[in-house]
């Protein structure tokens, strides 16, 4: 494999085992680099026109060229061959062939080092707003099951032992306020990868040549540049653990939710029952219904903190500047992604097949259950609590099981079981959706000023 990086011959010629440890893998991570590295070419293309380095039908022959890359990616028929050291040699060598010494150009005042940096921030935005996206529906899915199942009741659990009553609308509700905090974390993540760090180059800028790095910023429809140059390398592994850190926010929620389920699944309790397109059976006993999706959404959590442990200790102990321990960073935050996506779409499937079992809910509140009612109905009597405890403790077995109407009555308060806020979780609902929706049409509008425009 020629490289672009290589100055002539070597006396070592056998550098297959060398390409084979240091690319072959990482190639195939590029292939999804593809439109972002062409959009990453299409703005640096623009600002050597706007410098001088290009001349107006250089820049017209390099940016055709790209456009058609583009095209032709989006239909499948351009992507990265064993020949191709990575994304950005890749796309340089079709720009040489295609355009002569306007190709030779376009690696001006940059290094493969910003480069990578500027495709990977690329890719992680559109994933981030994808996977944002996907943790909405799961919201959406959530909203269904509380209007499926109104005004019903079961025995919630502390220490996984009957405990006092709940509501199905109140375990929704939970979930979807944690949900919406984790959104926030990618929202937060989403921000700091919003930086350009196209200019930078190896991570010292370039001398002689007066890049207009807010102009490649803007057309690349990042928010901001990262201006000290110095930090764009030095923050590799960091911020790439931003980002599988607000991931696994998420999938720590699902962890928890699924929990639940596997046991609101279980016939001792039978809360809930599962649709068959997320069970499975069993090769040798002929009874068994295993909720093996929801044992796998709960599993997905540990692998992504797995990865958030990499990222950390990767970037460690590293001076400043690039080193290729760096490159590792890449591989882990995609495969972050692609397993964050697949477990949203999982969960989304799996709660629309999940339905609330009524009469195994209302089955479980027995007396005991209601030993905290108990004691509570003597204090608001005058009675002082301590001795109301002790009381409801001698007569547990005498409680008094309440309807679902009375358990709707004894719960006053907002978010209390029985007394699901739709307009609090609005609100909280809201500014996600605003944020999401803005920032899709942004990426349409870059994508077609970029692709589109003539």
């Amino acid at each position: 494999m020629k490289t672009i990086w290589q100055k002539g011959s070597s006396i070592h010629n056998d550098r297959e085992w060398f390409d084979d440890f240091t690319a072959s893998e990482d190639r195939g991570y590029d292939q999804y680099l593809i439109p972002h590295d062409i959009i990453c070419n299409l703005a640096q293309s623009a600002m050597l026109q706007k410098i001088g380095v290009l001349t107006p039908s250089e820049y017209k022959s390099l940016s055709d060229a790209l456009k058609s890359y583009f095209s032709k990616w989006e239909k499948g028929s351009f992507e990265l061959s064993d020949e191709d050291e990575d994304v950005h040699s890749c796309i340089e060598k079709h720009l040489t062939n295609d355009c002569g010494d306007a190709g030779k150009k376009i690696h001006t005042g940059r290094s493969r080092n910003d480069q990578v940096m500027t495709d990977v921030r690329l890719f992680l935005k559109s994933q981030l707003l994808g996977l944002a996206g996907k943790w909405m529906d799961v919201l959406s899915e959530l909203e269904q099951i509380v209007e499926r199942h109104p005004n019903t009741y079961f025995a919630g659990l502390t220490h996984t032992q009957p405990a006092m009553p709940s509501s199905v609308d109140a375990w929704v509700a939970g979930y979807q306020d944690l949900l919406l905090s984790d959104l926030k974390a990618i929202m937060y993540a989403y921000g700091e990868v919003d930086r350009s760090p196209l200019g930078s180059a190896a991570g010292y800028g370039a001398p002689y040549f007066d890049l207009d790095r807010d102009f490649t910023s803007k057309l690349m429809g990042f928010s901001e540049v990262q201006n000290p140059v110095t930090a764009v390398q030095p923050g590799r592994g960091g911020q790439e653990k931003r980002v599988t850190d607000a991931l696994g926010y998420g999938a720590l929620t699902f962890n928890r939710m699924a929990s639940d389920v596997v046991l609101f699944a279980h016939p001792m309790f039978g809360y809930v029952t599962l649709s068959d397109n997320q069970t499975s059976g069993s090769s040798i006993m002929p009874q068994k219904r295993n909720p093996d999706a929801w044992e796998l959404i709960r599993a997905a959590y540990h692998p992504l903190a797995g990865t958030s442990t990499q990222l950390a200790s990767v970037s460690a102990n590293l001076t400043s500047g690039y080193h290729r321990d760096l490159q590792i960073t890449k591989k882990a935050v995609m495969d972050a992604v692609f397993m964050s996506d697949k477990l949203a779409t999982a969960v989304k499937h799996a709660l629309a097949g999940l339905d609330f079992n009524t009469e195994a809910c209302t089955k479980s509140l027995t007396p005991e259950v209601f030993a905290t009612h108990e004691a509570n109905r003597l204090v608001s009597g005058g009675m002082p609590f301590r001795e109301a405890y002790r009381e409801a403790a001698r007569a547990v077995a005498e409680a008094s099981v309440l309807s679902p109407t009375d358990l709707r009555n004894s719960y006053t308060v907002s978010g209390f079981p029985g007394n699901y806020d739709t307009a609090a979780y609005s609100k909280r609902k809201q500014p996600v959706q605003d944020w999401l929706s803005a920032e899709k049409q942004k990426q349409d509008d870059i994508l077609h000023n970029l692709l589109r425009s003539k």
